[in-house]
């Protein structure tokens, strides 16, 4: 069996004897060395793209972080703004509660205002119709104008004194 091995340029054959043996040992060596070597790259190669790898999932690990710490600043502000809500619309609550109540006592102050101008009106009818039996009252016409004249009924050489009221 005669097998050729190149390896860097250097050819070993198969040859009977010690120099082909330390040949042979030498070009295996050589082989050997070349695939270290080629394994060597291939790590080196495969560490590069891991370097790689790493790096732009440092860069996204940046952009994620920066993107978390802008959604607490929101969630922070949004937060703020519901607490703040909230307390408004309690003091609207509050508010509309104490506008309920002036609402309440405004109509019954109003009733009780309309009660009393009732009872101002019956008591002026009242007052009125006791001075009218007290002082006559007269129609005094002159011409197209009819004037009412409260009478006060003293009459002093035939002659009547009138006030007018109206």
């Amino acid at each position: 069996m005669k097998v050729d091995i190149e390896v860097h340029g250097y050819k070993a054959a198969e040859v009977k004897g010690v120099a082909s043996r330390q040949n042979l040992l030498l070009s295996d060596r050589l082989l050997q060395r070349a695939k270290v070597g080629q394994g060597k790259l291939r790590l080196k190669e495969q560490i590069e793209g891991l370097k790689l790898k790493v790096a732009c999932l440092l860069e996204e690990k940046g952009r994620a972080e920066g993107r978390v710490t802008r959604l607490k600043k929101e969630t922070t502000h949004l937060e703020e703004m519901s607490s703040d809500l909230k307390s408004r619309i309690h003091n609207f609550s509050s508010e509309r509660v104490n506008l309920k109540d002036t609402k309440a006592s405004l109509t019954s102050n109003g009733q009780r205002l309309s009660k009393l101008r009732g009872r101002v009106f019956l008591r002026k009818k009242q007052l009125i119709s006791e001075l009218l039996q007290i002082y006559p009252l007269e129609l005094v016409s002159q011409g197209f104008n009819h004037t009412l004249q409260y009478c006060f009924g003293w009459k002093s050489n035939n002659v009547s004194y009138y006030l007018k009221l109206g």
